[in-house]
């Protein structure tokens, strides 16, 4: 899940007392529900967020570093796939003829 700029720079939390885990709290229990893993990069960008200028200011894309930041955070949950994967079987010349 890539967080929202609002969900990065705190927007979302003032007067209406939303909370910035909103947005994608809900869409992750949704999908925990239905059984879909959820990968949640949005406590990353925010723990990230000062550290690196993550979007631009007026087209909410990521920079660089947003990229940067999602490469970092994908790269730390690649191991995750593994358990996502079916067990596969070594496959030799004999399969591969059957």
């Amino acid at each position: 899940m890539i967080p929202q700029v609002e969900q990065v720079n705190g927007f979302l939390e003032g007067p209406t007392g939303l909370l910035r885990t909103a947005p994608s709290g809900y869409l992750k229990r949704w999908l925990g529900a239905l059984g879909v893993t959820v990968f949640d990069s949005v406590p990353y960008f925010q723990a990230t967020a000062n550290a690196a200028r993550p979007y631009f200011p007026r087209d909410r894309h990521f920079t660089s570093d947003g990229n940067r930041v999602l490469a970092d955070y994908l790269g730390s949950q690649i191991g995750d796939l593994d358990r996502l994967l079916p067990a596969r079987r070594p496959t030799t010349m004999a399969n591969r003829r059957r």
